[in-house]
This record gives structure tokens, C-alpha cells and sequence, in this order.
């Protein structure tokens, strides 16, 4: 029976340390760490993590966030850990599936953290709106310069494929599309 640990940060910057130090204190003998934001849903330590956890394991993280960033997501994988065999522990909640209180407590937590998160964009949400109504949100800085929006658009027209300009110009595909769809202010006095 092994405990294993998962231990994720969003950006690059961010430190494991700190989440390593309480896993292995928790006699966790495998962490797995990685810096990937919890939207993604494709993790690849998150993702070795779960094929090699078998029946009378443990799995462990400090927060619920650093698991899922949806309910629902969060609540499929308990569910498939439960149907192997694989216990679930929260530390900083003190949740632990292997009980039936645990069970419950885990249900009502990740009820919370999602309300919880909706609050906060209804709220981020509000802030812009009144930012915007008053002339101070200018939104987020565009990812590529003018020069590299000529470059993807040229691109695109010689034919190159949407994938390649993606990890080309490091654009998700909707980003991408996005670019290809707005018309550069020159190219538009040019064609006006």
C-alpha cells in the first residue's frame, strides 16, 4: 500500500516546497509535482500519478485546488479512485474518502470551493463592468505585437496549418482564430 502525494503550482514561478515538505511529512513516498494551471486538464505527473495508484492506495494533496478546478471534475476522480480502491486525503481540509465522514466532508467542501469560485468571478465580472463603465479597464495586454499579428496572418494565407501557427506564435486555438479574425488597423485603412 502506497501513499503517494500530487503536488501542483499554476505558473513557473511559483514554489512546491512548501507542498512537498507537508506531503512528506504525511509519509507521502511518492510526490509527484508539477506547474501546470488546474484548468489544464491534460497533466502528465497528475496523469502517471492515477495509472500507478492500485488497490489499498493513497492519494494525497495538501488543498482541493491543487486536484481540480471544477466540481464536477474533482468529483469523477474521487469517484474512479473509489472504484479501484484508492483512498483520497485532504490535508489542510482533513479529508480523508476512506470513511464515510470523509466522504461526506470531501462532498461538502468541494461544494463550497465552487460556489466559492463563482463568487469570485461574479465579482471579478462586476469590477470590470464598472472599470469599463468608467474609462479605466483597458483589459489584458495582447499576446502578440503588431508585427507577429502581420507575421500569423501572412502565415496563414501562405497556407501554413492552424496547429503550427498555434506552437509557433504559443497560442491556444482559440487565441489563434481570434487573431486570424481581427483585421490589423493599417490593412483596414488599406482596404477602406
Amino acid at each position: 500500500m502506497t501513499r503517494a502525494g500530487y503536488a501542483r503550482v499554476s505558473t513557473q514561478e511559483q514554489d512546491l516546497s512548501l507542498q512537498i515538505a507537508r506531503l512528506t511529512e504525511a509519509g507521502c513516498t511518492r510526490i509527484y509535482q508539477e506547474k501546470y494551471n488546474g484548468s489544464t486538464k491534460d497533466r502528465p505527473q497528475l496523469r502517471v500519478c492515477l495509472a500507478q495508484l492500485q488497490d489499498g492506495d493513497t492519494l494525497c494533496i495538501t488543498r482541493l485546488d491543487r486536484l481540480a478546478r471544477s466540481m464536477l471534475d474533482l468529483c469523477l476522480l474521487i469517484m474512479d479512485l473509489e472504484q479501484r480502491g484508492v483512498a483520497f486525503c485532504v490535508l489542510e481540509q482533513h479529508i480523508d474518502t476512506s470513511t464515510a465522514t470523509g466522504k461526506f466532508q470531501f462532498h461538502v467542501v468541494a461544494a463550497f470551493a465552487e460556489f466559492e469560485k463563482a463568487i469570485h468571478k461574479e465579482r471579478q465580472r462586476e469590477g470590470i463592468a464598472q472599470a469599463k463603465a468608467r474609462g479605466l479597464y483597458q483589459g489584458r495586454k495582447p499576446t502578440l505585437s503588431r508585427a507577429q499579428h502581420r507575421a500569423l496572418l501572412t502565415q496563414r494565407t501562405l497556407g501554413v496549418p492552424i496547429k503550427d501557427l498555434m506552437k509557433a506564435f504559443r497560442l491556444s486555438k482559440a487565441s489563434c482564430y481570434r487573431y486570424l479574425a481581427q483585421t490589423l488597423p493599417a490593412q483596414a485603412e488599406a482596404a477602406g
